[in-house]
Formats: structure tokens, sequence, C-alpha cells
């Protein structure tokens, strides 16, 4: 990700009492230096270290790895970096009623070392952000302060990653974007697992791990949750609704059907007629 760097002087980021950003930086790169602010500023500094870095914490200055977090609160001391390698930060200053009041439900410790397992909790919000800052002429508050709430929202889910459910790995992520991209195409547990790059007995663990069914089931489901929504349609037949959601054989599909909801798609049909 590119460098970015935004400061927003002389109140400009003051989009709302709610919420104000005064500036913000991605994949900030630094040469060996020391950001030494004994009273640190006036708002709130969320700050992720890309690379490794020293921080004055707790009466010292202490090492810490990449990948750890601080959110600090207004005046408390600002020491970092590194001196004898270049070091990179993503940050953002902000204040606003909003802010403590996110931060007062949510477990985060504040002026604490937070160790998060990769970027993914930063780059994507701070992105957002920044976007929503430089797109418009004139950006919206209420977007600003959610987009905001929601970072702090989701560190908090990181931080206590432990006690909270499992991340889907990437890759069965894009094997459930192609079942629900192609619902209406054949689709076949080889070719999902082939697509993850596992064999098909991993695939149908880790599968079956994340999302409480096995590939084939959840295939099924989604097609006749579809279905459901097609039938609305009058102008569908119930053997075009079938092949729309992946059934080639619409007898098949009336069966599927019924087992899953009790009643054939044409009386489904007819019960919603039946409402009007």
């Amino acid at each position: 990700m590119d460098q970015r760097i935004l400061w927003l002087r002389n109140g400009t980021g003051a989009f709302s009492k709610n919420i104000i950003i005064n500036g913000l930086g991605m994949y900030d790169a630094m040469k060996p230096s020391m950001v030494d602010r004994k009273s640190g500023t006036d708002d709130y500094l969320l700050m992720y270290f890309h690379t490794p870095v020293h921080v004055h914490h707790d009466g010292e200055l202490r090492p810490f790895p990449a990948h750890t977090f601080f959110l600090w609160s207004p005046g408390n001391r600002h020491t970092f970096g590194n001196v004898q390698k270049s070091w990179t930060h993503s940050w953002m200053h902000c204040s606003g009623e909003s802010i403590p009041r996110v931060l007062a439900h949510s477990r985060i410790p504040l002026n604490t070392p937070l160790l998060l397992r990769d970027s993914h909790a930063v780059d994507r919000h701070l992105e957002s952000i920044h976007s929503e800052l430089t797109t418009y002429g004139v950006p919206d508050p209420e977007i600003v302060e959610s987009l905001t709430r929601i970072w702090i929202r989701c560190i908090d889910r990181e931080i206590h990653h432990d006690t909270e459910p499992v991340r889907m790995p990437k890759r069965l992520l894009a094997a459930v974007r192609h079942i629900e991209d192609h619902l209406a195409e054949p689709i076949t547990l080889a070719d999902l697992a082939h697509r993850s790059l596992l064999s098909i007995s991993r695939f149908s663990a880790e599968f079956r791990t994340h999302l409480q069914a096995s590939p084939i089931e959840y295939v099924l489901h989604l097609r006749l949750q579809h279905a459901l929504h097609l039938l609305r349609d009058r102008n569908l037949s119930v053997a075009q609704v079938s092949v729309s959601v992946g059934f080639a054989d619409p007898f098949y599909f009336s069966r599927q059907f019924r087992r899953r909801y009790g009643l054939s798609p044409m009386q489904y049909r007819r019960k919603l007629a039946a409402r009007i």
C-alpha cells in the first residue's frame, strides 16, 4: 500500500461535535529517528507499527515487535521510533464526543501495547476513512463518525480474537464467493477444493468448521433460499426458477424444496398468493 499523509488543519476536520479528525497517515515511512512528545497531544492517537520500534511505556523505552498497536488518550506521552533502522507506521489523530463513548463500551485498554495478528484490522479502515475525507468536497459527518466507530470496534474484536469466532481463511472466502456468484451453474466439491488449493477431505473439514455445514449442504441451502425469493415472481415458472438456482431437474428441485420447507414450490407459491 502506498504512503498517504493527510492533515486537517484549522478546524477543517471538525465535521461535528461528535467527530473531529485532525490527521491520519497510512504506511508513513520514517528514517531512523525517534518522535518525542512528552505531553502527547490534546486528542486520541491510534497508532499501528508495521515494523519493530521502541516505545516509551511504563516509565522506560522498551522494544516492541511489528504489528504493535497503541491507542493513546489525550495528554499521554508519545515517544516512539527506531534509531537504528527505518520504520513504518499508520496512525490517526481524532477527538469528539463519540470517541470516549465508543471506547467506554469497548474492551480496548488505553495507553497499552496491543499485539495484532496483522495489518488487516488497520489498513482497510484507514483506507475507508481516508477515502471519505478526500473523495468528496464535503465529507459526510455521519459516515466519518461511523467509519471511526467501526474501526475501534474491529480493533476491540481483533485483540480479543481468542474469545471470538475464528476469522475465515481467505481460501475459504474465495470458495464461498465462487458459490454465491455461480449458483445457477454446476458446482462440484472437487472444483471448490481445487480453487482453495486443498484436498477434498481437508477442504470439506475446514469448510464445516467455519460454516457449520458441508460444502454441498451450503450450496443446497443457498439455492433453496434463492428459490424462495424467485418464486415470488409470478412471471417465472417453477421450471425456470429451478434452472435459475442451479437445478437442472425440476423434479429433483421440487423434492429438495419439499424436504426443506415442508411443501412443494407450487404449494408455496399458492400460499403466497393467498396472503394477498
